[in-house]
């Protein structure tokens, strides 16, 4: 899994402008950047998973208690999150390569909301073009 970092300044209690929500099985979820708060331009997206709040692991915690972090850290805040791939993928067929060994395959996927085609397909071989 891709992992990413945003680093800004930031005062106690200035707003983050950043949604999150717990998900039993993932964990803490951004479910929305503000592109006019400090977050607004940087690599964190929608769908990641937060990991660390200045280095804090976030195992465990619930959104409430990583928005508190989030508000009481000043005057630097480093948020690293990982991008997931859905594990109810579904794929169409509509394209045929074959592998270098052989092997065919096809496909694409549908409701692919983080964007992994390129990244899975990639690892299994398939060529970009």
């Amino acid at each position: 899994m891709a992992h990413y970092t945003a680093i800004i300044t930031h005062s106690k209690n200035q707003p983050v402008g950043i949604g999150l929500t717990t998900d039993p099985v993932k964990g803490i979820l951004i479910t929305s950047i503000d592109t006019e708060g400090p977050l607004g331009e940087s690599c964190l997206k929608k769908g990641m998973v937060l990991r660390t709040i200045n280095n804090i692991d976030l195992s465990g915690l619930s959104s409430k208690e990583a928005v508190k972090m989030l508000k009481d850290a000043e005057p630097k805040l480093i948020i690293s999150a990982e991008k997931m791939v859905p594990a109810n993928i579904t794929f169409i067929a509509d394209k045929h390569y074959r592998r270098q060994n052989g092997v065919i395959m096809h496909g694409m996927m549908k409701d692919d909301i983080n964007n992994a085609t390129p990244t899975i397909f990639n690892q299994a071989g398939v060529p970009s073009n």
